[in-house]
């Protein structure tokens, strides 16, 4: 049941971020933004936002125009709720779970900007940057030197990787966003699983371009100069790297 619960409660978190996310790309006020039709601009109720039932109840249309609603949006809370239910599977009901959820929030929020705009918006990276590592210390999650050597050696590493791409290909490989994003991964997962982290995050942008070259979005031709987000990738990872330390170590204290 509580397993349910979190699903709904991470579904809804995927809701308000992709909310967040729209009106931090169009650029309008928070405080006069509503949640409406992107096809005929009509305002939603609250019915119509319920995380994932509304989707599916509506057959993925807008009860309005019936014109498609992007699979994104369910996509998007299913993933967030199946983050949020992992979590406390892990974790239980403690602080940590509560620091993982508002992580999540942020985490995805961010993604999502970078998938829209294929842009990392620093408002919401810096701060996470100083808020989170302190937490994740204060709930036991890591020491201060295994934050801090993580940060250093993953902000290191793809910094240095950005530049040799760009002295040999004269264009950027990794976003400043990107580097970013990875100092704030090395910071929270700690120097011993930065190797699982670019291993992952590499893993899973190659299967997504993988999956475009299917799916015809990109030719062969167009490969090299696609633009993909990688920031839903750096976070994605992350989020699994944490969620498998916290079951190697729960493992090896049974043993």
């Amino acid at each position: 049941m509580m397993m349910l619960f979190f699903f709904l409660v991470g579904g809804g978190l995927a809701s308000f971020s992709l909310w967040f996310a729209q009106t931090y790309v169009n650029g309008t006020s928070y405080f006069r933004a509503r949640s409406c039709c992107p096809h005929c601009g009509k305002n939603l109720c609250a019915y119509d936002m319920i995380p994932i039932f509304s989707y599916l109840l509506l057959r993925g249309k807008c009860r309005h125009c019936q014109q498609q609603i992007s699979l994104l949006y369910l996509t998007a809370e299913v993933m967030c709720g199946l983050f949020a239910a992992a979590i406390y599977v892990c974790f239980g009901i403690s602080p940590a779970t509560f620091v993982l959820l508002l992580l999540l929030l942020v985490l995805f929020t961010a993604s999502l900007v970078d998938y829209f705009v294929t842009l990392l918006p620093d408002v919401m990276i810096l701060p996470a940057l100083l808020i989170f590592p302190p937490l994740f210390i204060i709930c036991g999650l890591l020491t201060i030197e295994d934050a801090l050597l993580g940060f250093l050696i993953a902000f290191t590493i793809t910094a240095g990787l950005r530049t040799v791409f760009f002295l040999l290909r004269k264009k950027e490989g990794l976003g400043l966003g990107d580097i970013k994003l990875f100092a704030l991964a090395g910071a929270l997962c700690g120097w011993q699983f930065l190797p699982l982290l670019f291993f992952m995050s590499a893993s899973l942008a190659l299967l997504a371009m993988a999956g475009l070259l299917v799916l015809g979005k990109v030719n062969r031709q167009m490969i090299w100069r696609y633009r993909l987000p990688f920031g839903p990738f750096i976070a994605a990872s992350l989020l699994c790297v944490i969620l498998l330390r916290q079951t190697a170590t729960s493992s090896l204290l049974l043993f």
